[in-house]
């Protein structure tokens, strides 16, 4: 009898411990759930403003791919109704500015072939 009364008292108090275990366990995943929402909360608020800035970049973009055939069709047209005198020279400040110009479109453009071909390069594993 004694033997029983001894395995019920240590069982009551492996289970007393046990419930404190669980107890603690539940105050730490409370704990660490609340750190993890607001971590969420700050993802999603990320994400939104991320989200708003792609829009407001393509917006930007679609203005710009409208703009650049009317600018385009505007230089044609002031070429075609004024076009320069058969005998207009420019003078050397504007022959260095037009170089200039040039060399700079050339630069940017073989930038671009060579960016994309590099691209190309690491996409392909080198």
């Amino acid at each position: 009898m004694a033997v029983l009364w001894a395995g019920t008292v240590w069982r009551a108090y492996g289970h007393g411990r046990e419930v404190e275990r669980l107890r603690a366990a539940a105050v730490t995943a409370t704990a660490d759930a609340g750190r993890m929402r607001g971590e969420l909360d700050a993802y999603r608020a990320e994400t939104m403003r991320l989200h708003q800035a792609s829009v407001d970049i393509e917006a930007w973009l679609d203005r710009l791919r409208d703009a650049k055939p009317k600018i385009i069709e505007r230089y044609n047209r002031v070429i075609e109704m004024h076009p320069l005198p058969a005998d207009c020279r420019p003078g050397p400040d504007r022959l260095r500015e037009l170089n200039t110009a040039i060399e700079a479109a050339n630069t940017a453009i073989t930038n671009q072939h060579g960016e994309a071909l590099q691209t190309i390069r690491v996409g392909d594993g080198g």
